[in-house]
């Protein structure tokens, strides 16, 4: 394999851990309504709400935990070994169960702050 293909195979993996919430992040965003002045740095990063952040950190964490879980059975596993991967993915089962819960709950108000989005611009008539 060439440098070009070890590179392509590492950015994927990389990219499927970032690519969720920053398209997260941009559909909430595009839901604000139109700025009146400049933009403000701190109101842009004041208005995602910390759900999306906690759904993102039960997702990676879940996703690290099942490494752990399938790196601790890898070798030849004692009962200890066993054991410990069984509790670890349980734990990470747990934390996907929340966070599908919130991905769903994010799902709502992102689709409620559209919606009003979409309302509040077609009432508004256009000037001309």
């Amino acid at each position: 394999m060439d440098a070009a293909g070890g590179r392509a195979r590492l950015f994927v993996p990389v990219w499927s851990l970032y690519a969720p919430k920053a398209v997260f992040d941009e559909l909430w965003r595009s839901g604000d309504p139109p700025p009146v002045g400049p933009p403000d740095p701190s109101v842009v990063a004041a208005g995602l709400p910390h759900p999306i952040s906690l759904w993102w950190g039960l997702w990676i964490g879940a996703v690290l935990g099942t490494l752990v879980a399938v790196l601790r059975l890898g070798s030849g596993p004692t009962l200890a070994m066993v054991r410990t991967g069984h509790l670890t993915q349980l734990v990470v089962d747990v934390a996907l169960v929340v966070a599908g819960m919130l991905l769903l709950h994010l799902v709502t108000l992102t689709t409620n702050r559209q919606d009003a989005r979409h309302t509040e611009r077609t009432a508004t008539p256009v000037p001309g």
